[in-house]
């Protein structure tokens, strides 16, 4: 069975260390009149200490040998460190998520010594399934050996980065993990980066044998999908989703072959800027398991009357048949493209025809509830709660298909006490909403 893991930067993430560490930055160079900028620093941070030498000595033209200075940096630095502490709300949030069952790790540029020091003063160390510090690597972020070795100690697994650098969070990236930015100064959430630890632990979900990133959606903070044709989308292995993709479909050649909606960046808390790109990285992500690459975008719905919930079967000839999920779903394709943006709304009503033959005389409102991102394939999805008009409606209009031969109707205590019993009926999603609290 694969486990969920967070590896978790130390400096400026679990510890609020930052300043402190900007400051002597700032003042080492002034000690060796080497003249440094803000942006100096941003390409420091993140850093082990033999490369900030280094840096510093290129950067002043010194004479001094990168050993020599690495040496007055790291006796400047123990003296900074030494009253740096890990704080209780951080504690408090890595017990729970332990409790929810993520395994925990901490991989750091830091040298072993102060990291041991630090979540031993915290009374963190037991929270810990292993550490990777300084000393374990020899290339610093943003090459990935750092998060390499970790997934190695990790094993068979979904990982999720926590940084708060740009050179972190590109390791982790190149890493195949799954990176989130802390932002303790975000004037807004966001959904790739949070501004607390315990924002952090209500993102962070595992269901069944996945896990996933998800955040309401509010009148605060409104999606957009804004297509940009000049973004760079960055596949890990083009040849082999291609080959798959053509095999593929030489065995189905019904498979959806049109653009989707891959992300490339949130400018702004929940405004995303994409392009579409053709259907086969998605598949492939969804097939293997895996991410291809970019995050692709799509919608769910969860139909809901009297209280309950309907979760439709899939087929049988289909990648998982027999098993129950909420219905409808489906990438964001170019057909849902409106004026320079994907339109997750048209691309659900166009599902609930198509999949289930629902319209809207079956349907009284559709409201987006959530998102939420599978890490184990990077697909992101627009959950909307769709409230059914009633029951004999739906009967009347509901049509098997492709995707789907029936659908069930379940009470919410009902489908608690299924997912207890028979989890193996259910796809994740299914599980994905019934531990969320805001539905």
């Amino acid at each position: 069975m694969k486990k969920s893991w967070i590896f978790f930067d130390l400096d400026g993430v679990l510890v609020d260390s930052v300043p402190l560490l900007k400051r002597t930055f700032f003042d080492f160079g002034r000690k060796f009149s080497v003249k440094l900028s803000p942006a100096d620093f941003d390409k420091c941070n993140g850093l082990n200490v033999k490369e900030i030498a280094a840096y510093l000595k290129r950067k002043g033209g010194l004479s001094y040998s990168v050993k020599d200075l690495k040496k007055k940096y790291e006796e400047v630095l123990k003296k900074v460190r030494s009253g740096i502490r890990v704080k209780k709300e951080v504690l408090d949030a890595l017990k729970k998520l332990k409790k929810r069952g993520w395994n925990l790790a901490l991989v750091t540029s830091a040298p072993s010594g102060y990291l041991r020091a630090i979540i031993k003063k915290g009374g963190a160390e037991k929270l810990f399934d292993f550490t990777v510090s300084g000393e374990d690597f020899k290339k610093a972020k943003p090459h990935p050996e750092i998060y390499l070795k970790a997934v190695k100690k990790a094993g068979r697994g979904f990982y999720v980065a926590v940084e708060d650098s740009e050179n972190g969070l590109a390791a982790a990236r190149k890493a195949g993990c799954f990176a989130l930015k802390y932002d303790r100064n975000l004037k807004k959430d966001s959904f790739f980066s949070f501004r607390n630890f315990n924002d952090l632990r209500k993102k962070l979900i595992i269901a069944g044998e996945n896990s996933f990133l998800a955040a309401k959606i509010t009148a605060k903070n409104k999606i957009s999908f804004r297509e940009d044709k000049k973004i760079h989308l960055n596949f890990f292995s083009r040849a082999e989703i291609n080959d798959f993709w053509r095999k593929s479909r030489k065995k189905n050649s019904r498979l959806f072959d049109g653009k989707i909606f891959a992300l490339g960046y949130e400018a702004a808390p929940f405004d995303f800027h994409g392009k579409f790109t053709d259907y086969a990285g998605a598949f492939y992500s969804a097939e293997k398991g895996r991410p291809a690459g970019p995050i692709y975008c799509g919608v769910t719905g969860i139909a809901r009357f009297n209280g309950g919930y309907l979760l439709a079967r899939r087929s049988n000839d289909t990648t998982r048949g027999g098993l129950y999920e909420f219905a409808p779903a489906g990438a964001i394709d170019a057909s849902a493209q409106r004026g320079g943006r994907a339109q997750p709304l048209v691309q659900l009503k166009k599902e609930l025809k198509e999949e289930m033959g629902f319209d809207s005389r079956c349907i009284s409102s559709i409201t987006p509830v959530f998102l939420a991102l599978e890490i184990s394939t990077g697909v992101m999805d627009v959950f909307f709660k769709i409230q059914l008009s009633g029951l004999s409606d739906v009967h009347s209009f509901f049509n098997a298909s492709s995707e789907h031969e029936d659908f069930k109707f379940f009470s919410r205590r009902g489908l608690k006490k299924a997912l207890r019993q028979k989890p193996e009926m259910f796809l994740e999603n299914v599980g994905l909403v019934q531990q969320l609290d805001f539905l």
